[in-house]
């Protein structure tokens, strides 16, 4: 078992539900790109983008607590740049303020009948 491996189950035994599951995606994508005889880089890159695709949506305010805990546990991954992330939490960051926004547009919105 590589060193990177042991990292991967340790996150998955104290991350959440969301970030489990973008964890066994990179997993299984690692597995499979194994069993077709890929290089390491290919495996790892093949994992990322598997991460990515499970992503929870912005849909709510659990979507994006779920959303902040997988972009941190793809921060401990090497599954994000930097930069990548940055963005990324930038993006959260918008979401939860539109979130908060929009109740009371749709009070105000109400109350001009």
């Amino acid at each position: 078992m590589s060193y990177n491996q042991i990292e991967i189950e340790a996150r998955a035994e104290t991350t959440n539900k969301a970030a489990r599951r973008c964890i066994r995606a990179y997993e299984r994508a690692c597995e499979i790109a194994k069993g077709q005889g890929m290089s390491v880089y290919q495996r790892e890159k093949y994992g990322r983008v598997a991460f990515r695709e499970v992503m929870p949506h912005l849909t709510d305010r659990q979507s994006c607590h779920d959303f902040i805990a997988c972009i941190t546990t793809g921060i401990t991954m090497e599954v994000w740049r930097p930069d990548e992330a940055s963005k990324l939490l930038y993006a959260v960051q918008l979401a939860l303020s539109l979130q908060r926004i929009a109740p009371n547009k749709k009070m105000e919105a109400d109350n001009e009948d």
